[in-house]
């Protein structure tokens, strides 16, 4: 009997959580880094607005105010699959 726990939001895969937030502040993936603090590219309440419902939506266990805590793709991704992430 395993101990772990299931991926919460399998279909958020880091490539995925890349692409919506480019696609959200309407940028390029290659001009964002994974530690980048991404309202230095635009983001703003409404947009992680969006963001928060539409991976709600994919089963991720997330509120707007965890992601605003800290704005950057390395520390959501491990929030969005159930992880505390160390920054």
């Amino acid at each position: 009997m395993s101990n772990t726990k299931p991926d919460p939001a399998p279909s958020l895969t880091l490539e995925r959580v890349r692409a919506d937030i480019a696609r959200i502040l309407q940028a390029d993936e290659a001009d964002i880094a994974d530690t980048d603090n991404l309202i230095d590219h635009g983001l703003d309440s409404i947009r992680l607005m969006a963001l928060t419902q539409e991976w709600q939506a994919a089963g991720a266990p997330v509120t707007f105010d965890q992601l605003a805590a800290w704005p950057e793709i390395n520390y959501w991704f491990s929030l969005l699959h159930g992880g505390k992430p160390i920054h």
